[in-house]
């Protein structure tokens, strides 16, 4: 359940939005959570961009899995998460890196709304951190006010003191119910939102750690490309290998 304020402040058209905040507190579930409002009160495909195959099984039917920014369609919605792993600062003369800048230039045009998640802006690549139109903050850690990018410290600052001020209710530990708010900033306005998402219905807890259990030096993800409901691995010379990995169910 998203709150009402996310409909105002964020508006249904193309538009790049991007999530931070310290770790196991509620990033992933704003953006799953974001992603089926938008898609579904607004008749969006909705996408997930780069999740491990090995995870794609706990998506409910509306989310489709990609690995190739070729299959972001116009006027979609489509959710980054742990977008460093994928737009990783230290690699901005990737190719991949450099289609995601065109097509951070293009998603008016094409009416897409692409949602990043990442704990620290400094590990994503410049080029998305500067195009965004949104900045949603679950709490950050008071370290990266000192570490993060130089233009954005003096901002997380503020944010971690403002979740710092919150009240909880009666039976419900600050940490609990911090993890319920999100500090956003549009081009127009700032805003905290308390009690501002809950998990949807259909969410696993998996999903907010998806690389665990997978191997750090695992092959990227859009190594694999699905075929009549299995994945297939790509092979050499734009020719595919006879592997395939069957899509759990």
């Amino acid at each position: 359940m998203i709150h009402e304020k996310f409909k105002d402040l964020i508006q249904n058209e193309g538009c790049i939005g991007l999530i931070i905040g310290d770790i196991r507190f509620g990033k992933s579930v704003l953006g799953y959570g974001l992603l089926e409002y938008f898609s579904k009160e607004y008749n969006r495909k909705a996408y997930i961009f780069g999740l491990p195959n090995e995870k794609t099984h706990l998506l409910p039917e509306f989310i489709k899995p990609i690995f190739e920014t070729k299959d972001i369609e116009e006027d979609s919605i489509v959710l980054f998460d742990e977008a460093y792993i994928s737009f990783y600062s230290r690699k901005s003369m990737s190719d991949l890196n450099k289609m995601m800048d065109i097509l951070a230039g293009l998603v008016g045009q094409k009416d897409i709304m692409a949602i990043y998640i990442t704990q620290q802006t400094r590990r994503l690549e410049i080029g998305i951190v500067s195009s965004v139109n949104w900045l949603a903050f679950k709490k950050p850690s008071l370290l990266q006010s000192i570490f993060d990018r130089r233009e954005l410290r003096t901002v997380i600052k503020g944010v971690y003191d403002r979740f710092d001020s919150l009240i909880p209710p009666e039976n419900m530990t600050k940490k609990d119910y911090q993890k319920r708010c999100t500090y956003i900033m549009t081009g127009d306005c700032v805003d905290m939102i308390e009690n501002s998402n809950t998990p949807p219905e259909w969410w696993k807890e998996e999903l907010s750690e998806i690389y665990k259990g997978i191997a750090l030096d695992s092959k990227r993800n859009n190594d694999y490309i699905e075929q009549n409901g299995k994945w297939k691995k790509e092979g050499k010379g734009g020719s595919y290998s006879g592997w395939y990995k069957e899509r759990k169910k």
